[in-house]
């Protein structure tokens, strides 16, 4: 009955009947709609959004062995959701859903791992569960950016910068936010084997703020401030660069012959 009235199949389409019947089907102890109803009152899909009952749902599957559960409920448990937080709960139930190979608790628990949240600090473990995660998913870009972060912070693994943006561009290419600005960055200031490139570093750098990264959307102003007077969202660029941005032909000329920066010298005939 819950999923007709889910799918419309025979019936009207009604969440709320539908959660309805999934929540008596769950007080039977039948553990898939146990799942369902947590996520019912999660998302307040037919029911009003009750993150307390959700996480007591949550806790009723998780504990006869639904995988999807036991990692909801470490996340309940480490984002305080419906509960207070314990991050030794939450990294118990990530534990017992990595071990049977769900990706987003291997994640959690490396996680967890590098930071000591619930578990002994090992930086070494968290690589591994990272590592394990992107061999089995490549496209898991959260697992790609721990990556990175790792071998910049040389926990657990060499410290390298290269090799960290590496594993950064992929996650900023799969649109990780923090990655696309990482990447911005390094393309707008010549980081580690990357050139200046501004072009490349306002398409990341856009990327990411248009998912309201601010430190992203103070970048891009940056960059677009007048070069002469500083004044936000100058539209005049200098067309022997393409880099440049000035208000009008006033500040431009200003900025050409300051005789600390004369940047026409420098630029003028230079295309990227």
């Amino acid at each position: 009955m819950a999923w007709a009235y889910t799918k419309g199949d025979g019936v009207v389409a009604d969440l709320a009947a539908a959660t309805m019947w999934f929540e008596k089907a769950a007080k039977g102890g039948h553990v898939e709609a146990q799942a369902y109803t947590a996520q019912a009152y999660n998302t307040g899909e037919g029911v009003a959004v009750d993150h307390a009952a959700a996480t007591a749902w949550f806790e009723k599957a998780a504990e006869q062995g639904h995988l999807a559960s036991q990692y909801n409920l470490g996340c309940s448990y480490s984002q305080a959701i419906g509960v207070e937080q314990n991050h030794v709960v939450a990294a118990k139930w990530f534990k017992r859903a990595a071990d049977r190979g769900h990706t987003g608790a291997m994640v959690n628990l490396g996680k967890a791992c590098h930071n000591g949240h619930g578990v002994a600090q090992d930086h070494a473990r968290a690589m591994t569960l990272s590592h394990a995660v992107v061999a089995v998913d490549g496209n898991d870009k959260t697992a790609l950016f721990n990556l990175g972060q790792y071998h910049f912070e040389g926990n657990g693994a060499e410290d390298n910068y290269a090799t960290a943006l590496s594993f950064w561009q992929r996650a900023a290419d799969l649109g990780h936010v923090e990655s696309q600005r990482i990447i911005g960055c390094a393309h707008k200031n010549g980081r580690g084997d990357f050139e200046v490139n501004l072009e490349l570093a306002r398409k990341y750098l856009k990327a990411s703020a248009a998912q309201g990264n601010a430190a992203s959307i103070e970048i891009l102003k940056e960059m677009n401030a007048c070069e002469e007077c500083g004044a936000a969202d100058a539209t005049r660029v200098c067309s022997g660069c393409r880099k440049v941005h000035y208000c009008d032909a006033r500040c431009q000329q200003l900025h050409w012959t300051d005789p600390l920066h004369p940047h026409k010298a420098h630029c003028i005939g230079r295309r990227r």
